[in-house]
This record gives C-alpha cells, sequence and structure tokens, in this order.
C-alpha cells in the first residue's frame, strides 16, 4: 500500500476541495485515504503521485473523477423511498 502522508492527505483534500466542493475535515482524514487508495487501485494504479497527476489532467466530468467521488462519498438513498417528498 503506497505510504499516505499528511502532505498527501492535503494535497488530494485540497484537489478534491477545489474540483468538487466536498470537504474533508482532518477528522475525516481516514474516510479520504480509504477513498483515494481504493479509486486508485480501481483505476490500476499503485503510485499516488501518478494517480493526483491523472486527477490534475483529466476533466472533473471524467470516468477518473466519477470513481473517486463514489468511492469518497456515501450514497444515501433513503430520500428517494418517501414519495410523500415528491
Amino acid at each position: 500500500m503506497p505510504e499516505w502522508t499528511e502532505q498527501t492527505n492535503r494535497r488530494f483534500s485540497d484537489l478534491i476541495g477545489s474540483r468538487t466542493g466536498l470537504v474533508f475535515p482532518d477528522n475525516r482524514g481516514d474516510l479520504l485515504r480509504r477513498g483515494v487508495l481504493s479509486a486508485a487501485q480501481s483505476s490500476g494504479e499503485s503510485d499516488l503521485a501518478r494517480y493526483f497527476s491523472a486527477l490534475l489532467a483529466s476533466p472533473t466530468a471524467s470516468e477518473v473523477w466519477d470513481d473517486l467521488v463514489g468511492a469518497i462519498t456515501i450514497g444515501e438513498t433513503y430520500f428517494f423511498r418517501n414519495k410523500g417528498h415528491f
């Protein structure tokens, strides 16, 4: 597993925040780490620096970003179960 440092956390957190608006406070760093590592592995990239570069080079509306956002967020569906909301 690639090394995850405080600098790595900050770089990914800042990039994700600027591209998606998702914010990961320091107490949620583990969720960010697990999600990024999972998305990197799914993309076939084991080097975090290269994965970061791939994210930088990719438009936010791309498969690599879709996979990352899916890995770092929790999909809630309870809202859609209540027809009265609509």
